[in-house]
């Protein structure tokens, strides 16, 4: 089970805790996510796209 961050958790902690590295961190693991999120999408089409043509034969 995914562990859910509170956003205004996580804006609290940018806001007063985080230090320059910690926001670097932060943003190279949304950059990753975004990644994985834009892979899944791609692969999801490339399917839809297979199972179209599988239906035509």
């Amino acid at each position: 089970m995914r562990k859910k961050w509170d956003k205004r958790k996580i804006k609290e902690y940018i806001m007063h805790e985080a230090n320059e590295n910690d926001l670097m961190e932060i943003i190279e693991i949304m950059r990753a996510k975004k990644s994985v999120l834009d892979l899944e999408k791609l692969a999801a089409q490339k399917q839809k796209i297979i199972n179209d043509a599988e239906k035509l034969f």
